[in-house]
């Protein structure tokens, strides 16, 4: 790994740590604020029905097939009273199947020289649990930045009666050509939300001027249009989740809106199971999961020590962002293709 340096300082030098003489805090320890990934296995956004039926524990994996008969459309219903002894029109079914594979996710590894190790001052133990950390935050983030590029394939459409939609994107306003605020997001967001029957309250990952306009938002009053701005926030509320990795994934303007449970985090554990068979606990290798104190998910953990070799620790967890189906509704349907995911982009006059 290219971060990790070859040398350990001694223990016969003064060793302090960075954040007792430059900062309030050590920068090589910072933990990362992870929105989307937070989001995704928050009791908010999933009550882990999914993801236990696809990866039910014990080391096993099972496709789920989500079985769906779009709603009815309105030209099915005829505009007469007239008596039908016989009809032709069927309802029928459609699928789609959420499966995961397990060979797909991400994972961590690093050595340790138990000879080197005899040579610093602070304890083995103390010092394997803040390495053990470190690499959970580098998954953290890394689980993050994978899961934020896959919501791409995820967004959906509008629904109709929208404007300022073009390929799935649209567009809104946060300031007039003078500078000042323009509530125009705060009501194009709320109403394309409601327009496309979001089932809670929209949840906003976006960086940059998205979330600049809603601090100023929250924060602003009386505008010379005597526009109390606090309250036109109040009024129109959001989620707010800062992410820097929107700006690379969707644009530097741009912003996600979700409803919660419309991404679904799907994860699965090789050493969650039997005994001897997923899980090893004693030896020289062994296999194992842990939780991620911060997120909670579970992931695999190998511990690996030959006679005299060095230890070898990985840290993996395989896992699939899925979606709603594009075609939950009939073609004509002014919901078709609504996924209650949603991309906006902010362009100002």
């Amino acid at each position: 790994m290219s971060h990790i340096l070859t040398d350990f300082i001694n223990c016969p030098d003064l060793q302090k740590e960075i954040d007792n003489h430059f900062t309030s805090c050590d920068p090589t320890k910072l933990q990362e604020y992870t929105p989307l990934v937070q989001f995704l296995v928050s009791s908010a956004n999933t009550n882990n029905i999914l993801n236990k039926s696809v990866s039910p524990g014990r080391g096993k994996i099972r496709n789920v097939q989500m079985v769906y008969t779009p709603r009815v459309h309105e030209d099915e219903v005829r505009s007469d009273t007239t008596t039908v002894c016989t009809s032709t029109n069927a309802a029928g079914m459609i699928s789609e199947i959420y499966a995961i594979d397990p060979d797909i996710g991400v994972s961590i590894d690093e050595t340790f020289n138990t000879r080197d190790l005899a040579e610093i001052c602070k304890d083995n133990s103390l010092y394997f649990a803040s390495r053990v950390q470190a690499m959970m935050d580098g998954l953290r983030r890394k689980l993050e930045t994978k899961l934020t590029t896959d919501l791409a394939a995820l967004v959906g459409s509008f629904a109709s009666g929208e404007t300022e939609v073009a390929a799935n994107v649209k567009t809104v306003r946060t300031k007039y050509s003078d500078g000042k605020p323009d509530t125009n997001m705060l009501e194009e967001v709320d109403f394309a939300t409601m327009n496309a029957a979001y089932c809670s309250q929209p949840y906003i990952l976006g960086y940059n001027e998205a979330y600049k306009y809603y601090k100023r938002m929250a924060v602003g009053c009386c505008a010379d249009s005597g526009l109390d701005l606090g309250r036109a926030l109040s009024t129109f509320g959001k989620i707010f989740m800062p992410s820097n990795r929107v700006p690379s994934v969707f644009g530097t303007t741009d912003f996600v809106t979700m409803a919660a449970g419309a991404a679904q985090l799907i994860t699965y554990n090789a050493y969650d199971g039997a005994d001897f068979i997923n899980t090893i606990t004693s030896g020289d290798h062994q296999e194992f999961t842990i939780q991620d104190p911060v997120t909670g998910l579970v992931l695999d953990m190998l511990l690996n020590k030959p006679c005299g070799g060095n230890l070898t620790v990985q840290l993996k967890v395989a896992y699939k962002l899925v979606g709603m189906p594009d075609d939950m509704f009939s073609t004509g349907d002014r919901y078709r293709g609504v996924t209650q995911i949603n991309r906006f982009r902010i362009t100002n006059p």
